[in-house]
């Protein structure tokens, strides 16, 4: 009966992974939108929404979740979501992943317990790792969204500058806001910048207003610099401004945060070096030049 009981658990959890990993995939599927078949990117984007079509197991899995969430916690992990640029998914779907992701953690933590370690799972003094595991489970899955969210900002952080001077270039050609954006973004490497000044051509183009396209573009993004840049967009178009200048400005306050940051974080390579030169390199050091001295102190030979 133990061995029938063993396989039958290893058999469910196998199935539970299955199912996990083939949730996952879904997370991530459609999270960078890239140009197709040489179509534009407004194209693309309007392409993939038209074909995008969720897993069954997940859609479902998300219907269930969704009476459980709050509506803060909707709208937190809406705006995660699209912070880290994960547009096929919402919110209820990805919690339901996070609920999955706990019970394969407290389900391996069971089997763990009761076969490899043969204690006794019931056992108050036990209880503790099944909760810690359960909590770990359900906690991965937002450390992984908010990291991807994280490296997008740091990416396009780095692609800022560069935008700024195209755009500014356009300008002072005396081309419009729309068509020195375009010209910028035909000349801007693909990322997650780009992906970001697409969309809000493709919300204009598709009958939104530029305030509501900008004000979406900068709850997407999500940076100080980005919604700084959009509030005077806004307020420059409603006041009839001249954009040049302040895109001229934006992009020298830009490269000069980039040329800070760099310094920052060439005087924070020695402090980080510290602990490797400490524990890894100085021991050995002292262990080659001391091995002689102390050969010769003991006669040895």
């Amino acid at each position: 009966m133990l061995i029938i009981a063993l396989i039958c658990l290893a058999l469910c959890l196998a199935v539970l992974l299955l199912i996990f990993f083939n949730l996952v995939g879904q997370l991530f599927r459609f999270a960078e939108v890239d140009q197709v078949d040489g179509l534009s990117v407004e194209d693309s984007l309007l392409q993939l929404s038209n074909s995008r079509r969720l897993n069954p197991i997940l859609e479902r899995g998300g219907m269930i979740c969704l009476p459980l969430m709050t509506w803060t916690h909707r709208t937190r992990l809406s705006r995660t979501l699209a912070q880290a640029g994960v547009n096929s998914l919402e919110h209820q779907h990805f919690f339901f992943i996070q609920m999955m992701s706990s019970l394969i953690f407290i389900l391996s933590a069971t089997f763990i317990l009761t076969n490899l370690l043969e204690m006794n799972i019931f056992a108050f003094s036990h209880l503790g790792w099944l909760i810690f595991s359960g909590i770990s489970g359900f906690l991965i899955p937002g450390v992984s969204l908010n990291s991807k969210g994280k490296k997008r900002q740091e990416e396009i952080l780095r692609t800022l500058p560069f935008f700024m001077d195209m755009l500014s270039l356009g300008l002072n050609a005396g081309m419009s806001l729309q068509s020195s954006l375009q010209l910028t973004l035909n000349h801007l490497d693909d990322g997650p910048l780009k992906r970001e000044w697409s969309k809000y051509i493709f919300d204009v183009r598709s009958g939104f207003s530029r305030a509501h396209a900008l004000r979406q573009l900068s709850d997407r993004i999500d940076i100080s610099v980005v919604r700084q840049f959009v509030a005077a967009l806004i307020q420059g178009e409603s006041m009839g401004l001249s954009l040049t200048r302040t895109v001229l400005e934006y992009g020298k306050q830009l490269r000069t945060m980039r040329l800070l940051r760099a310094e920052k974080l060439a005087f924070q390579a020695p402090v980080k070096m510290l602990f490797p030169l400490a524990f890894c390199i100085f021991p050995c050091t002292f262990l080659i030049l001391g091995f002689p001295v102390v050969a010769q102190a003991l006669g040895l030979s």
